[in-house]
């Protein structure tokens, strides 16, 4: 799942490339993020701690930020893969459960496919919001960044 943001050189000159991963590793950090890796063109970060996920208010829990470089701009990316890693477990079981040695009940796999739909499709609606909330929030934060240079 990924989100672009476009940013024009026309609409915001004196842009730099690092100037836009200071400000977005300053909103991590502000925001508590425990773990945040800046390379050469993107940043990962991850909330890495065992209550974000009761905690209502921040549904990022990790991603990556990616910042190109093109002819008329910037191309901001941020999204997150992990999300559909909750679903290999699931899938593991339902299709050993297909098999004929299996001894998982019918009602069984009902309820496990249940589960899997309702811990993954719910996981994955709002992870597509925070990224897309984030993806704002990016915006945001550059043009403070550049109505105060």
């Amino acid at each position: 799942m990924q989100f672009r943001t476009k940013i024009k050189y026309s609409k915001f000159n004196k842009l730099d490339k690092a100037d836009i991963f200071n400000v977005i590793e300053r909103y991590l950090n502000e925001e508590r993020f425990n773990y945040s890796v800046r390379k050469k063109n993107k940043i990962i970060f991850h909330k890495s701690d065992g209550w974000t996920s009761f905690n209502a208010k921040s549904f990022l829990v990790s991603g990556i930020v990616k910042v190109t470089e093109k002819d008329d701009g910037f191309e901001i990316i941020n999204g997150n893969w992990m999300v559909f890693l909750i679903a290999i477990p699931f899938l593991l079981i339902i299709f050993l459960a297909d098999s004929d040695f299996s001894t998982i009940d019918e009602n069984d796999i009902r309820i496990i496919k249940y589960f899997f739909t309702v811990i993954f499709g719910g996981n994955l609606i709002i992870r597509f919001f925070a990224h897309l909330t984030f993806k704002t929030k990016i915006k945001e934060l550059i043009k403070t960044m550049h109505n105060t240079v």
